[in-house]
C-alpha cells in the first residue's frame, strides 16, 4: 500500500536565511491520524505550506503516490487556515467555509463538481469533527 504522505528531507529557509525546516522526514499511511504539535513559531504552518508546495522548498514530497507538483494529488488535500480575519468581508457560514476546502487551487471544484457530491462531502466532514449542528452559524461567531 502506498503511503498517503511520504516526505523525505524537507528543507525550507526564510528569505533572511533563517532555517525553518531542516531534513524533515515523515510517512503517513492511509487511515492513520497524525497530529502536528509545537509551540507558536516552531514551523508547523511552514511545514504544511512546504509539504503542499505553497512555498519553495527542497526535498521529496509525495501525496498519494504523486509529487507535490502534480496537482491531481492535491485535489485530495486542502489547507484550511486556523486564523481568520476578525471581520470577514461577507458573512460565511461554517458549511460554506468547509465547502471552500473542496475547491482546487485554480478556484474550481475538482472531483466534487456535482452539487450532491459536494453537499455529501461537506456534511461528512462536519459530522467527523462534530460540527454538523453548527453548520449554519457564521464562522466569525464560533
Amino acid at each position: 500500500m502506498k503511503p498517503a504522505i511520504d516526505i523525505r528531507d524537507l528543507r525550507y529557509s526564510y528569505p533572511d536565511g533563517t532555517v525553518a525546516l531542516h531534513d524533515v522526514t515523515m510517512c503517513v499511511n492511509p487511515g492513520e491520524c497524525v497530529g502536528l504539535l509545537g509551540p507558536n513559531g516552531s514551523g508547523k504552518t511552514t511545514f504544511l505550506r512546504a509539504a503542499l508546495g505553497l512555498i519553495p522548498s527542497s526535498g521529496d514530497v509525495v501525496w498519494f503516490g504523486n509529487s507535490t507538483g502534480d496537482y491531481r494529488a492535491l485535489g485530495r488535500v486542502s489547507l484550511v487556515p486556523h486564523l481568520l480575519p476578525t471581520a470577514l468581508p461577507v458573512p460565511v457560514s461554517v458549511r460554506e467555509f468547509v465547502e471552500s476546502a473542496f475547491t482546487s487551487p485554480a478556484g474550481r471544484f475538482t472531483r466534487w463538481q456535482h452539487r450532491a457530491h459536494r453537499r455529501e462531502a461537506v456534511a461528512d466532514a462536519l459530522a467527523r469533527v462534530d460540527l454538523a449542528a453548527l453548520a449554519d452559524r457564521p464562522v466569525d461567531a464560533l
